[in-house]
Formats: structure tokens, sequence, C-alpha cells
């Protein structure tokens, strides 16, 4: 059985069906694993490039309150 990022994908074969029961995904032959990776690899880096643009507006949120509270107290320490 294949277990990276979270998702178990089985493959039935001549070994025996433990790997294929145990998965989240299983499949017959290798040529129907692709289709799985283009879905939840295009998902998967959708979903990490929306993350990263939100840290980056947090931390612009964060910078720019400090920023504001600098210039009312005359960046006096």
């Amino acid at each position: 059985m294949i277990n990276e990022a979270h998702v178990g994908v089985g493959i039935a074969g001549h070994e025996g069906m433990q790997a294929a029961r145990s998965s989240d995904y299983s499949f017959g032959q290798f040529k129907e694993l692709l289709p799985l990776l283009f879905v939840h690899g295009r998902e998967c880096y959708r979903r990490n490039s929306d993350l990263v643009c939100w840290t980056f507006y947090k931390n612009m949120l964060y910078i720019i309150a400090q920023f504001w509270y600098g210039i009312f107290s005359v960046f006096s320490g």
C-alpha cells in the first residue's frame, strides 16, 4: 500500500488483497492511479496557494496595526 500525505492507495495484485482492503482508495492497475494524482494533486496545490496568500495577508494586517500604533505614539520606546 502506498501511504503518503494522509491518503492510502492500495493496488490489488498477485500479493493479495490485504493492502487494497486497508487503503482509502483501491485500484486494480497502476494506470488508474494517474487521474487520482492529477485531481488530488491539483486540489492540494490550490489549498496550499490559498494558505500562502492568506498568511501574507494576515502578516500584513499585523504590521499595519503596529505601524499605526507607532505613528500615534510618535515612535517612542
